[in-house]
């Protein structure tokens, strides 16, 4: 083979590996795997888990998320995750609280932190 030929697909199979493993979303640090979860530290970043349905999660501290009662017209959080479209990765609560999250969804079932 050649060795541009080589050289390319060793460049291919390192951005494929960095893609893979894009890290965290919305300013949280961590690198997204089960021992070096997306660190957590306000509802934002919370609610952010969202947009990665099988990523790495952990609290960083506690946090007080009484700012969602005025989220989405006052129903408040959205779940992370449905009944159709689950949260399949994993969150680690490191023994930190949250308090005061708002969820107001009277018409809809399944619906909590995770839905």
């Amino acid at each position: 083979m050649n060795k541009r030929f080589i050289f390319l697909m060793c460049l291919i199979a390192i951005s494929l590996i960095r893609f893979a493993n894009a890290g965290c979303a919305a300013g949280m640090d961590g690198g997204n795997t089960t021992a070096n979860p997306c660190l957590i530290t306000n509802c934002t970043q919370l609610q952010n888990m969202s947009l990665d349905l099988n990523g790495s999660f952990a609290l960083a501290n506690d946090i007080d998320c009484g700012e969602t009662a005025s989220w989405n017209t006052k129903s408040g959080f959205n779940p992370v995750g449905s009944t159709t479209t689950a949260f399949t990765g994993s969150f680690n609560g490191q023994g930190y609280n949250i308090s005061n999250l708002f969820i107001k969804r009277a018409s809809t079932s399944n619906v909590g932190l995770f839905g």
